[in-house]
């Protein structure tokens, strides 16, 4: 069933705090090893998006996720999407990091040129919301890498800095 379609109901609010409540209740199924798009709700009513608005209902979701030791993802698509920001934006990932929330990085690659497409800006994004090491997954196991090391292999390996976006 589409999402709008079953939990949009007029209230923006409501469909936001709704969105970040079954963000927690997905990680607490003890299904998957990382959420995606974990602030994708803000592309739906992206001119009133206001993430101080919704701080508690955010913090309270992350609180739970963290329980769970969940990785979320900060996904690079976001910069292409209504509400051009990174998902999650800064203020989250801040939130994320507080709480020591794992994180991975994907760019929603549906077609080979987008493949780690903006990922230097988005490691350094994790620097600077206080994150020094990005999670990887094998075989439903995570491991974790030294964010310096990885912008290293990234230079060695010749991928393009787009940190001007």
């Amino acid at each position: 069933m589409d999402y709008r379609k079953r939990f949009e109901t007029g209230d923006v609010d409501e469909f936001r705090k709704t969105y970040f409540r079954l963000l927690a209740d997905s990680a607490e199924t003890g299904l998957f090893d990382s959420l995606a798009h974990p602030d994708l709700i803000k592309n739906y009513h992206p001119q009133e998006w206001d993430v101080e608005a919704i701080r508690p209902e955010i913090e309270a979701a992350l609180d739970r996720i963290a329980k769970t030791s969940v990785a979320m993802e900060l996904n690079t698509s976001g910069l292409i999407k209504s509400y051009e920001e990174m998902n999650p934006g800064l203020a989250m990932l801040r939130m994320m990091q507080e709480r020591g929330i794992p994180v991975v990085v994907g760019s929603d690659s549906h077609r080979p040129s987008r493949v780690a497409e903006h990922f230097v800006v988005a490691l350094k994004t994790l620097q600077t919301a206080g994150y020094d090491k990005v999670s990887v997954f094998e075989n439903r196991k995570r491991g974790e890498l030294a964010i310096s090391d990885v912008l290293a292999s990234l230079a060695a390996n010749a991928v393009p800095d787009t940190a001007e976006l």
